[in-house]
């Protein structure tokens, strides 16, 4: 077996190596796709939590004035994502399409 091969033999090996371990450590996350952050990955899967969370914390800093404003941008960003959700859903979906 040539060098070249050999080197190409063991990139793979590496390269399914760490895909196995993404996938045992988060399986969502084996894929790469976005987002990469933890902190991101836990605002996007329960953003339910998330928001009661920041409405907490919230409440401790600044008290009840600022409550409204806050909930406020969180309403726009519940809509932002969605909207982004759904321009990355018909993006997937133009990728995946054959060109005719």
């Amino acid at each position: 077996m040539s060098l070249s091969a050999t080197s190409l033999a063991l990139r793979q090996q590496l390269q399914n190596q760490r895909l196995l371990i993404g996938q045992q450590l988060e399986p969502n996350a084996a894929s790469g796709a976005y987002p990469r952050s933890l902190t991101m990955r836990f605002l996007t899967a329960r953003p339910a939590l998330a928001a009661q969370l920041l409405t907490e914390v919230a409440t401790l800093a600044v008290g009840g004035r600022l409550i409204r404003s806050l909930s406020t941008a969180l309403m726009v960003a519940r809509l932002v994502r969605t909207l982004a959700l759904k321009r990355r859903q018909r993006l997937l979906l133009a990728a995946q399409t054959p060109p005719l």
